[in-house]
């Protein structure tokens, strides 16, 4: 999908003018993992809005035991009970995919079903870029608009132009620095970030937006001496919030299953840096 850029003003809230990003079509189909079980009060209802063009769709998905109840986390930091659909948005090229990537596969690792999908922008580098993530009983990878309960932006336009997959009461976890998308040149405003954070601080504000967590990406990347670490910054932020729906335990086991051994340490402090930065944060403003 060509990112476009959000003209805003402050306060602006789902609705009211923010662009929604629809989600990807089925008809390229999905790569599945895992035995085909059906699951007994598996939820359905996830919505497919043709885009123009083609998006391309990746899916992993582990089907759960047969049973009435949804599983619930295994570690006491994750508060969230499963079934649990997070979203991830960004722009290409700044590490969405393998952020949906590890989590999917923590999930595996703790045993619970996982669906995933990712839509990519039309271009390799520049484009929206939003991920899908579902822990738990679901009949489709894709999260039905209104329902996520968590949302991890990597950009400022892209947290706001995924806002209306989440759902009410959910959780927001962003990172501060702007990324110029090609149009915001052709606009008289320039864009900085700064009206979409107000955005998102006015709907805190309103209680519609329960958790709002921002992280300063570049400080904690320049820590760890990576630009391309902010995907699992972002996910430690995510633990620490309590809504990730995985144990900190099984995103390391993740990291060290699907990154190359070289950045194995790299990403292992970018999680534990991530988390420890959200966690001061919740504790000096606390929710």
């Amino acid at each position: 999908m060509v990112r476009k850029h959000l003209e805003m003003g402050a306060g602006a809230a789902p609705g009211s003018g923010v662009p929604e990003m629809e989600a990807g079509s089925p008809e390229n189909g999905y790569r599945h993992f895992g035995p085909d079980v059906s699951v007994a009060g598996a939820e359905s209802g996830a919505r497919f809005t043709k885009t123009s063009g083609k998006n391309d769709i990746a899916s992993a998905e582990a089907t759960p035991q047969t049973g009435t109840q949804p599983p619930k986390a295994s570690n006491a930091q994750t508060l969230v009970v499963l079934p649990c659909n997070i979203i991830i948005a960004g722009v290409g090229g700044q590490g969405t995919v393998l952020a949906s990537k590890l989590l999917a596969q923590a999930a595996l690792l703790e045993g619970h079903a996982v669906r995933a999908a990712e839509t990519i922008g039309m271009a390799q580098r520049g484009g929206s870029v939003l991920s899908h993530v579902r822990i738990g009983a679901a009949l489709s990878p894709v999260v039905p608009k209104g329902a996520a309960h968590l949302l991890i932006g990597f950009e400022p336009a892209e947290t706001v132009r995924a806002l209306n997959y989440l759902r009410r009461g959910g959780t927001v976890i962003t990172s501060l620095q702007p990324l110029e998308p090609p149009t915001a040149a052709l606009s008289p405003q320039p864009y900085d970030g700064r009206a979409e954070h107000a955005c998102l601080r006015d709907l805190k504000k309103a209680e519609w937006i329960k958790m709002l967590l921002t992280v300063d990406g570049t400080g904690t990347c320049a820590n760890l001496g990576s630009t391309r670490a902010l995907n699992v910054v972002l996910l430690g932020a995510a633990l620490a919030s309590g809504q990730l729906g995985v144990s900190e335990q099984a995103l390391i086991k993740a990291i060290e299953t699907l990154v190359k051994p070289r950045y194995v340490t790299l990403n292992k402090r970018a999680l534990a840096l991530g988390k420890e930065g959200a966690a001061q944060s919740l504790q000096a403003h606390p929710s």
